[in-house]
């Protein structure tokens, strides 16, 4: 049976065949990004098959280790060789391939891992042949690769009952389900919350002709618990009648909703005293919520359920084991981490030193007057910042700039407006100069100043791509990177998407080149993101700032997760400008040497 490693993509679009129309609607809307998979079957060798049984299980490739902490299963892959030094690493893996894997010489230095659990089956509707082998595991280390996964091929079930003895676990119960309401299943009557239809397999796409780096984060969990969390929406029984009532209800309420310039058609009290809609809202009402867990929160340290209990929990059975529905997304728990002097200051460029939100603000506003839509500003930077975030998606399949990253954002939002082509090409002529030119914010050069006085070293993380700050340079303080504190680091921060905890310990591993003997506690994140940089910062034990400055659209998100305070990331600081936290810092160093009274 032919093996290798993959470059593949979750399809959430495909993979949710089974579940309502809006629902497939809303999967196709989620963020999924290529990664590296070892594409396997753990069958015997001699063992004749057919051509639609051709390796269906994928095994994820990453710097992370496997999020199933069961023994072996993160297994080092190796040899590697930066194809622009020729400089070796990852000799002593525990699993070798046949040629040497191509890396380059900023991450080969990076560990690499293949996760033996958990595994990732593909749908039988998207496997197909190999049509390109990338690498092969020699011969031994593919026997020892199949001998541990088939052993973790049950034991991830007692990590994931062990796991949730830790938490406050929902067992669902079956409830009925009326005769007028689908299930979207055979059984009429039955409808089992959390647990109807679970996907057994995910479709995914070959991109045979596009090789990210081997090294780095994989968002591919995060992905399908994403997708998991949906389909648990939408199969409940009403979704697509309760998505069908609420558009009747606009259209009553509203009859030219679609027309700009319609006014309210009726007035909402005659709704409220309309019979049939009041009845149909009841039945809607009446049914099980999926999320409403009124009573049923059982603390788990005492559960003494069989096998066949805890399978019906995370809705997967004993032959098959892929990830539960309650798969963390996010860490159970944050780090509390206090703020002490540090010796080195870590500054996301975009949103601590420039202003890029008022940069899109201005270019927007240029195009109002062209837009036939009833939109508000506001939401039209809305509406840009998703464009911005799919384009981003899509564009990493290519070695692309933040350049083409914004055009691509604004051809789809002038698409989505039904501008005309010659309003379009004066628009986005006009807007991609100014959104890639962010103005420096007025207390930057000064707050520079004083935190460099202090002694702190700053590492400065570019957006994007390196090629980005070398772009920004004519914007920055001339001072700004020529100071000997200065630090510019090779690995940039994506300005949509999650920054993992290999990228914070490339960071590190990077910092401690240039500072001798540079601890995490010694490091301070300083981020307008929450989730999006500082959350994985703070569980990777930096300590965090939040630059809340009052006109920032990401910073004053309340990023609460959970109503645990333990399960939301809680930065060190909340500062409203980098002088405040320039001032912060001279002040807890003033009390840190001041003499008790």
């Amino acid at each position: 049976m032919p093996h290798s490693l993959v470059v593949v993509r979750l399809d959430p679009w495909r993979s949710s065949f089974w579940i309502a129309p809006s629902g497939r609607l809303a999967a196709s809307k989620i963020v999924t990004r290529p990664f590296w998979a070892l594409r396997v079957s753990l069958a015997d060798e001699d063992v004749p098959r057919e051509p639609i049984m051709d390796p269906s299980l994928l095994y994820v490739v990453s710097s992370e280790h496997s999020p199933v902490h069961v023994p072996n299963s993160t297994l080092t892959l190796g040899p590697r060789i930066a194809f622009d030094s020729g400089r070796k690493a990852g000799g002593d893996a525990e699993l070798t391939t046949t040629r040497p894997l191509h890396s380059s010489e900023p991450y080969v230095d990076w560990p690499l891992y293949v996760h033996t659990a958990p595994l990732l089956r593909i749908h039988y509707s998207s496997q197909r042949p190999f049509t390109k082998m990338y690498y092969e595991l020699d011969k031994p280390s593919l026997s020892k690769f199949k001998r541990i996964a088939l052993q973790n091929h049950t034991a991830v079930f007692d990590y994931w009952a062990q796991y949730s003895r830790t938490r406050r676990c929902w067992i669902p119960e079956t409830k009925p389900v009326p005769r007028q309401w689908s299930s979207f299943s055979e059984k009429e009557y039955t409808f089992v919350l959390g647990a109807l239809n679970p996907p057994r397999a995910y479709c995914f796409d070959f991109l045979d002709d596009y090789c990210p780096p081997l090294e780095g984060p994989s968002s591919i969990y995060d992905e399908i618990y994403i997708f998991h969390q949906v389909c648990r929406d939408y199969r409940w029984p009403a979704a697509e009648d309760t998505i069908g009532w609420v558009r009747f209800l606009r259209l009553q309420s509203r009859p030219d909703h679609d027309n700009p310039r319609s006014v309210m058609g009726h007035s909402p009290t005659n709704i409220h005293k309309d019979g049939m809609l009041r009845t149909a809202m009841q039945n809607l009402y009446s049914l099980p919520n999926p999320h409403e867990m009124s009573g049923d929160l059982l603390a788990c340290p005492s559960y003494e359920g069989g096998e066949e209990d805890i399978c019906s929990l995370f809705t997967s059975t004993s032959d098959d084991p892929n990830l539960p529905f309650d798969f963390p997304l996010l860490p159970w728990e944050y780090r509390t981490i206090p703020l002490k002097r540090p010796r080195l200051i870590v500054l996301e460029v975009f949103g601590v030193i420039l202003d890029r939100e008022s940069a899109i603000r201005r270019a927007l506003s240029m195009w109002m007057p062209f837009v036939r839509r009833r939109i508000s500003l506001d939401k039209l930077i809305s509406r840009y910042m998703e464009a911005e975030a799919f384009a981003e998606r899509k564009l990493t399949m290519a070695a692309s700039s933040l350049a083409a990253i914004v055009h691509e954002a604004l051809a789809t939002l002038a698409g989505r407006l039904n501008l005309s082509t010659e309003d379009s090409l004066k628009l986005i002529t006009s807007a991609l100069p100014m959104i890639l030119q962010p103005h420096l914010y007025p207390d930057v050069a000064s707050a520079l100043r004083a935190l460099r006085a202090q002694g702190f070293n700053l590492l400065y993380i570019p957006p994007h791509s390196p090629e980005t700050l070398v772009h920004l340079q004519h914007v920055l303080p001339p001072s700004t990177l020529r100071h000997p504190g200065a630090i510019v680091s090779p690995s940039a921060a994506s300005i949509h998407f999650v920054s993992g905890s290999a990228y914070w310990e490339s960071v590190h591993k990077f910092s401690s080149t240039r500072i001798p003997d540079l601890q995490r506690e010694d490091v301070l994140v300083a981020s307008v993101g929450i989730g999006r940089v500082l959350g994985p910062a703070q569980q990777s034990g930096f300590a965090t700032a939040l630059v809340r400055r009052p006109d920032s659209i990401e910073a004053n998100v309340d990023y609460i997760v959970s109503a645990d305070p333990r399960a939301n990331p809680e930065p060190s600081v909340v500062v409203d400008s980098l002088t405040a936290l320039s001032q912060v810092l001279m002040e807890n160093e003033k009390s840190r040497h001041a003499e008790p009274i």
